[in-house]
């Protein structure tokens, strides 16, 4: 049997970065370990690595976990001699949503000196960031347009594209989940938990308030609902 290949779509804020440096700090950088990214083509840039995309079919086959932000349902024909294994993670859409709003008011103070309240991150006509994980990942892994659809449609989409996904997994569930995966890659099984997180080197940025929360409630209510139904089906608890 062809060796495993696992391709994880890395939605932003659903613990790539930390699964990110395990990879790499376990199996060998742009060979084994691909982090199909902005991130990772600087990397083989630095280190005058073609981007995995333009390599041969022997260097690619190489891959044994492909991670990114620009992995798609595409990603797989990359490493077609191989067996594939596709893998998405999503998150809690509260904190999931914090996370995102910290992330980028962390940007706007660090880069412009710039200071940002969740009531404008909140507001689609000034802040156009996109404020579903699974819109995201539509968007992104399925190159589908769905931010406009009421939920049911999206969801009947989603659900459709997840069961031809191998290993649907939760933030909340890491890292229990990857275990097995980690073992047949034969890396420790114990991931350490990235410092990119608020409350280690991230300052938080979020108000716990009566109108935050409010705001914050509105705005993943269609989440909510997704995320408790996807729990329900693929969940370890």
């Amino acid at each position: 049997m062809n060796k495993i290949t696992y391709i994880i779509s890395h939605i932003p804020k659903t613990a790539g970065s930390s699964l990110r440096v395990h990879f790499q700090n376990h199996l060998k950088d742009q060979v084994e370990f691909i982090h199909l990214a902005n991130k990772g083509h600087k990397k083989a840039k630095s280190i005058l690595q073609e981007p995995f995309q333009l390599r041969s079919e022997q260097q690619r086959n190489l891959a044994r976990v492909i991670l990114g932000h620009q992995v798609n349902y595409k990603t797989k024909t990359l490493v077609s001699k191989n067996q594939i294994k596709e893998i998405v993670v999503f998150r809690e859409p509260l904190s999931w949503e914090i996370s995102r709003f910290n992330q980028y008011a962390g940007y706007l103070q660090k880069y412009e000196n710039k200071t940002l309240d969740f009531k404008s991150w909140c507001d689609p006509y000034k802040i156009t960031k996109i404020h579903s994980q699974f819109d995201w990942f539509l968007e992104n892994y399925a190159k589908k347009h769905v931010r406009n659809l009421e939920a049911k449609e999206r969801d009947d989409i989603l659900s459709k594209i997840l069961k031809n996904i191998d290993h649907v997994m939760f933030v909340e569930d890491l890292p229990n989940c990857f275990i097995d995966i980690f073992s047949d890659l034969r890396i420790p099984t114990l991931m350490k938990k990235n410092a990119n997180v608020v409350g280690l080197d991230k300052v938080n940025f979020y108000k716990n308030n009566t109108d935050n929360n409010i705001l914050l409630k509105n705005i993943c209510a269609k989440d909510i609902d997704t995320y408790t139904s996807l729990y329900s089906i693929y969940g370890l608890s």
